[in-house]
């Protein structure tokens, strides 16, 4: 069961597998079975497609957006031209990292902290999201 995990549900809350439970809970475990395992696949799936995105395409940025029915889609701003090339070379990678068994982390930092972690890693668009979503 451990193998299809693919998130859990902590009294009610949906939770990613590395979240650690401190205290008594009524607790399951998502599979792809479930309606929200599927979510949780669309979710990581948009995620994927920004990453190899900004990797495949010089100059650009993804802004990963969760998938809506049986659409997954993640918006790249560019700043550099695309051919079906590169399409392509996004597709064939989006099936190939998922084989490499490369460890995902979450962290969660406060919104002024988040800020500027985009900004050390380069990705200030972000940096502005977070700023346009916290009103400065």
């Amino acid at each position: 069961m451990a193998r299809a995990a693919l998130a859990g549900k902590v009294d009610g809350q949906l939770v990613d597998t590395s979240h650690l439970i401190e205290q008594d809970a009524g607790a399951g475990i998502i599979t792809d079975k479930d309606a929200e395992g599927v979510e949780v696949i669309r979710h990581s799936t948009a995620h994927l497609a920004g990453i190899c995105g900004e990797r495949i395409i010089s100059r650009c940025a993804g802004d990963d957006r969760p998938g809506h029915r049986e659409m997954v889609f993640s918006t790249i701003f560019l700043s550099a031209s695309v051919h079906a090339g590169s399409l392509a070379a996004i597709e064939k990678r989006m099936t190939e990292l998922p084989m490499r068994d490369i460890p995902v982390t979450r962290k969660v930092l406060p919104r002024d902290e988040s800020g500027q972690y985009f900004k050390s890693i380069n990705e200030h668009y972000k940096a502005e999201i977070i700023a346009c979503h916290s009103g400065e």
